[in-house]
């Protein structure tokens, strides 16, 4: 009980908050990786690939979160869900890991997690999978911008069941697993290596050869499913213009792990940098996703945020 006090109090003191909140200005260019944005770094393309996809029978609902994923908690249709996070600027809780490992173990739920530094760890470690935080590069499958070569933009040739892709990516990292169960779908050429020690070439304690950046790991008994991708940037809109076929590959992605080819797909936003006149507000309405199971005090909040910018519906 005495929870759902101490959230109603801040419910309050961010309602008084919000008006200073809308007369605030701040720097627009912090990456978002928002689905509803058309910058370069976003995912509008994306987001709309899915609740408007070319030529196939799928058909998704996207929303996004802004509090805190322990609003997977208790989800209606859990195992109707894919939960994407793409970029970790801000570690997760204790709560949250609990919430999303019995979510996508328990529960059949789904998820994609794509970053680059290492921070989603101790969420992915629960499914036995590391992420090494540090420069994946490749000799050999190299690409970039205007058909330049540059190891920093590798390509990866493969297959999604029987459909061949040929994905690029943006300053990846790579991963390891120690789980059995894990499905290798991306890796590096033998000549891919990770950059443990940030020099800028190839020594004895890096890792190297074929080194994973896409992988699957299925629970068959709840039929939860977590794709890992080694990189924030493989769906953003500059890259998906470079190279549409990331857009065919993460389309079929979503569909492959959602399998009925509708329901519902969560952006978690909550874990990206806000502008500094928000930074408190996000805080703090995490803190009351977190403490409180009692849900309105954070809807009623997140509705008054975004009273001055209009988006599509979030969570």
């Amino acid at each position: 009980m005495w929870k759902k006090i101490i959230a109603i109090v801040i419910f309050f003191i961010l309602s008084f908050g919000i008006p200073t909140y809308l007369a605030l200005k701040d720097d627009p260019d912090i990456q978002h990786y928002n689905p509803y944005d058309d910058g370069p770094t976003d995912l509008s393309i994306f987001s709309d690939a899915l609740e408007s996809p070319d030529g196939t029978a799928a058909d998704y609902e996207t929303r996004t979160i802004i509090s805190s994923p322990v609003l997977l908690k208790g989800i209606k249709d859990p195992e109707e869900t894919c939960y994407i996070v793409v970029g970790v600027d801000r570690e997760y809780r204790t709560e949250e890991i609990e919430v999303i490992e019995k979510f996508v173990r328990d529960e059949g739920g789904k998820a994609i997690i794509m970053d680059d530094f290492g921070s989603p760890n101790a969420l992915s470690e629960k499914f036995g999978v590391f992420f090494y935080g540090k420069p994946m590069w490749d000799d050999i499958n190299m690409t970039g911008p205007g058909q330049v070569e540059n190891i920093s933009f590798p390509e990866f040739n493969f297959k999604l069941g029987l459909q061949p892709h040929s994905v690029v990516m943006n300053g990846p990292t790579g991963l390891t697993t120690y789980n059995t169960n894990a499905e290798y779908i991306a890796n590096g050429s033998e000549k891919s290596y990770v950059d443990l020690d940030g020099n800028g070439r190839i020594n004895i304690g890096d890792k190297k050869g074929n080194i994973p950046v896409i992988l699957e790991i299925q629970f068959n008994e709840s039929n939860g499913r977590v794709v890992f991708i080694a990189d924030a940037d493989i769906a953003t809109d500059d890259m998906l213009k470079h190279n549409p076929n990331n857009k065919a590959f993460m389309v079929q992605l979503v569909n492959r792990i959602m399998e009925k080819k509708d329901g519902l797909i969560l952006f978690d936003e909550s874990r990206h940098e806000h502008p500094p006149s928000q930074e408190l507000l996000y805080k703090n309405v995490e803190t009351v996703a977190v403490m409180s199971s009692w849900i309105w005090p954070t809807i009623m909040t997140l509705s008054l945020i975004h009273i001055s910018e209009p988006t599509r519906p979030t969570t």
